[in-house]
């Protein structure tokens, strides 16, 4: 099937205003997030218009790195990983040294920043199931490379992935932001991409408000496997 596999989120997360986790949110973002995002999340803090991609506008409630369909919300777990992680090759440092607690103040803050979080409409969420995923080998391999082609990933990430492609210097987001074409061949360059069954997620999902579409419609689940294994291996396949 050309569908990925998913499971849902039922119950629509609550967002209540003044309670105490999303009180302590609020004076954790403060401190730690506002001078980039805004005092109201609308990626306009003093320190954006010093960087070349400007923070994301959280108000919108669209978010790239995400474990759920395609123009969905993300779940509490995504955007707690990209507090924790951070986001490579951007101004969005890691905040790991962050308690779990404060981190989970931070999330619930988030969501009252945009009204999507509170519209039963955009819920239950699809979740994506990973199914079984295919070991990396050769075959595996040749065929990720033919899908790479077939898709035009090459357009914008070069032919051998180094992100040169004739539209990697024009990329802009929904927004109207400079979007730094990724680097497949350097480990570094990787911005929500651990391992190989991240980037299977990032091609099942895709990445709103950017160039980079869902494949959960248009490749079967195994070219997936194949495509990820590929584009995972052009840096070494290990981090």
């Amino acid at each position: 099937s050309g569908t990925a596999p998913v499971s849902s989120e039922t119950e629509r997360p609550s967002v209540v205003a003044g309670s105490s986790a999303i009180a302590k949110g609020k004076t954790v973002f403060e401190i730690a997030c506002s001078p980039c995002h805004g005092e109201d999340g609308g990626g306009d803090g003093p320190l954006a218009a010093n960087f070349k991609t400007r923070p994301r506008d959280l108000t919108k409630g669209v978010y790239k790195s995400r474990s759920t369909a395609s123009g969905q919300l993300p779940t509490d777990d995504d955007i707690d990983r990209a507090v924790s992680a951070g986001i490579h090759t951007s101004t969005m440092p890691p905040y790991l040294q962050m308690s779990p607690q404060d981190r989970a103040g931070v999330v619930q803050y988030l969501k009252t920043l945009s009204p999507r979080f509170a519209d039963s409409t955009e819920y239950p969420l699809e979740v994506l199931v990973y199914g079984q995923p295919i070991i990396q080998s050769p075959t595996s391999m040749t065929r990720g490379r033919e899908v790479y082609l077939t898709m035009q990933c090459n357009t914008c990430h070069g032919t051998f992935g180094k992100g040169d492609g004739v539209t990697s210097e024009l990329q802009h987001d929904d927004f109207g932001n400079y979007v730094h074409t990724t680097d497949l061949t350097t480990l570094s360059d990787f911005r929500f991409a651990q391992n190989v069954q991240d980037v299977y997620r990032i091609f099942s999902t895709g990445m709103d408000g950017s160039l980079m579409p869902s494949y959960a419609g248009t490749l079967p689940d195994t070219d997936r496997w194949h495509l990820a294994n590929y584009v995972w291996g052009l840096h070494g396949g290990e981090r």
